[in-house]
């Protein structure tokens, strides 16, 4: 039965309002507490959204700079062999 009194203790003072229960001063000091962890949170996410854009520009520099070298590697094979196939014809 002591437990019912005490949960209908809560009930009663919740339901009076969450600044009801508090003491003066405590309800600004809990909203300077919110805006802080929001102000926290927002700076958070923004930092990771900026170091997720660089990786990802990182990463797409690197697979173009990769494709280009293989790009080019592919064009001097193919004129290594042309060069190659040009002196046996002459030497033929």
């Amino acid at each position: 039965m002591s437990a019912k009194k005490g949960t209908e203790a809560i009930i009663h003072r919740t339901a009076a309002g969450p600044a009801a229960a508090l003491p003066a001063g405590c309800p600004e000091f809990l909203e300077d507490i919110k805006s802080r962890i929001r102000t926290a949170q927002i700076k958070a996410s923004l930092s990771a959204s900026r170091e997720l854009i660089l990786l990802y520009w990182d990463l797409g520099k690197s697979i173009i700079d990769r494709d280009i070298l293989r790009r080019l590697k592919l064009v001097e094979l193919k004129g290594r062999a042309r060069g190659s196939r040009w002196h046996l014809k002459r030497a033929g």
